[in-house]
């Protein structure tokens, strides 16, 4: 498999299906491929707080525009894991969520915390009893081989959610851009549209603030007992990888820079917005600055609001085709 920039990504889910991508077509552009989305991937709960579902789902959408299917097989036993390991003897490049617990190439949480991690499989060689894996992210920037029992035991030795994807081709697909520009400003329907999310983190901001002040620190537990203080923040960051994939398609796509340039600012907004709800949370109420950072949390979600309604007009009129 060559070396691409285009793999290498903060975002584990987009380096990774991207890496699938171009092990099924070599010229498929991944920016095309996955950034036609700026679905925001949340929905309000019976108590009318935030909830956030798997990027995945999206991301399918934005590959299926593209012409490409994304199928998803859940890894509930070994035998679900030895349809995996069959694909790879075939040759084939496949993406996983994978317990990093398990994984000896994770240093952020091997043998500390049991959450998902997506990275990309291939090349397994019996002999050596190992598995390529690549793993672009920015930090961990892993391209090399692990043990198959390791990945064995991270991809069924606990009971996260782990999955297997492959990319099948689908043929054409048609689909109006303006739909991107509504996932922007809404009102939104599968999810909550980039406005609504941030309405939604305006006016309870409070109990969010509280919900990520009581988290409390990682524990062994992991994912599984995750509240809405853990996930608000991971919800957040997947948010800003999408909005930023988003810019890239848009900056590839439309002769007018005005559309990506609001998304990008909206995708660093959404960043800041992350990192001053957790500094908030972490420093608490009582804090003498706490003032300080409350007033720039404001002011971010009112320029996330003005960037995405920004965006998301003049996305909807700019004619920007797939």
């Amino acid at each position: 498999m060559s070396e691409s920039p285009q793999l290498t990504d903060p975002s584990c889910y987009h380096s990774s299906f991207a890496a699938v991508l171009r092990s099924v077509d070599p010229t498929a552009d991944p920016v095309a491929a996955l950034g036609r989305n700026a679905a925001t991937s949340a929905r309000l709960d019976d108590e009318g707080l935030l909830k956030f579902a798997d990027p995945v789902e999206p991301l399918g959408e934005s590959l299926r525009r593209s012409g490409y299917s994304l199928v998803r097989h859940p890894v509930g036993a070994a035998e679900d894991w030895r349809e995996a390991e069959h694909a790879l003897d075939e040759g084939r490049t496949i993406a996983v969520a994978a317990d990093y617990f398990h994984l000896p190439h994770y240093w952020p949480g091997q043998g500390r915390i049991h959450a998902l991690h997506v990275v990309a499989l291939h090349s397994p060689d019996r002999d050596e009893g190992t598995v390529g894996i690549r793993d672009l992210g920015d930090v961990i920037h892993f391209d090399g081989e692990i043990p198959a029992t390791d990945l064995r035991a991270a991809m069924h030795g606990s009971d996260l959610g782990q999955t297997w994807y492959e990319l099948r081709a689908a043929g054409p697909f048609t689909y109006e851009p303006s739909q991107l520009a509504w996932q922007l400003t809404g009102p939104g329907s599968e999810w909550l549209s980039g406005t609504e999310l941030v309405g939604a983190l305006r006016d309870g901001l409070d109990d969010y603030l509280e919900r990520v002040a009581s988290r409390g620190r990682a524990s062994t537990a992991g994912q599984s007992g995750w509240g809405l203080g853990q996930r608000l923040p991971l919800g957040l960051w997947w948010y800003h990888h999408t909005l930023r994939w988003f810019a890239r398609h848009l900056r590839a796509e439309t002769d007018s820079p005005v559309p990506y340039e609001h998304v990008e600012l909206a995708a660093d907004d959404v960043l800041a917005i992350r990192n001053l709800i957790m500094r908030l949370g972490a420093m608490g109420a009582a804090n003498p600055r706490a003032g300080t950072f409350r007033k720039q949390l404001e002011s971010r979600l009112a320029d996330a609001t003005a960037n995405l309604e920004a965006a998301g007009a003049r996305t909807g009129r700019s004619g920007a085709t797939p």
